[in-house]
């Protein structure tokens, strides 16, 4: 053992339940899925059982067994989960999704879950004079197209999924168009003095918004 192992050691991941925290080691270890499950639990009415009710054990086995299905699918060692990050695992709004799956009355054969891939970056910068910039620059599902440009090493996007294929439908695909985006930059003002940046880099799952106050305006 050196320095410089000790030295990359990580930081906890974690997940509140009540009135606690729940500090787990992060991907390659499996505490993780302790974290989802809780979150399951919390879009549960778990709360409304005791803790030796069949009810409640019906309900954490359930939690558990969503909670495995993704842990076995997509967790790995933190370096090499591409794909599939441990933030898309945690997402509130995914795993309430994964708590709708939960039948009160049965057990059942869950499979893995579908949590938000992406490569989209999100910057906003300003400055006192009041010049603000809200840049949003995204590969898109799975990482873009998988398509890489020779040479370059440049991923090509596939935001083209944002067309239909219905005819007459205004967002039909056609040449020379762009089709539907889900990324949102923009700007708040203060009656004509900038205010902020921002951006909003998905219109599914967890938002996560990024702002940057204008050092020039006093909020």
């Amino acid at each position: 053992m050196t320095v410089e192992d000790l030295a990359g050691y990580t930081r906890t991941i974690s997940k509140k339940f009540g009135d606690v925290d729940l500090h787990e080691i992060p991907p390659n270890g499996q505490g993780i899925a302790a974290l989802m499950a809780l979150e399951i639990l919390e879009n549960t009415n778990i709360r409304d059982h005791g803790p030796d009710d069949l009810a409640a054990v019906h309900l954490q086995m359930e939690a558990i067994k969503l909670a495995y299905r993704d842990l076995h699918a997509f967790v790995a060692e933190r370096k090499y989960m591409t794909g599939v990050s441990e933030e898309a695992l945690l997402d509130p709004e995914y795993l309430k999704s994964r708590a709708a799956l939960i039948d009160p009355n049965k057990a059942q054969d869950f499979g893995p879950g579908a949590p938000k891939q992406g490569g989209t970056v999100l910057m906003t910068v300003a400055d006192a004079s009041g010049m603000m910039v809200s840049f949003i620059q995204s590969n898109y599902m799975g990482f873009g197209s998988g398509v890489v440009v020779p040479d370059f090493g440049i991923s090509l996007q596939n935001r083209g999924v944002g067309f239909t294929t219905e005819e007459r439908h205004s967002n039909c695909v056609a040449g020379g168009k762009r089709p539907f985006h889900t990324i949102i930059p923009g700007f708040v003002m203060k009656g004509d003095q900038p205010l902020m940046a921002y951006g909003m880099m998905a219109a599914r799952s967890r938002r996560r918004d990024t702002c940057a106050p204008s050092s020039g305006i006093r909020t």
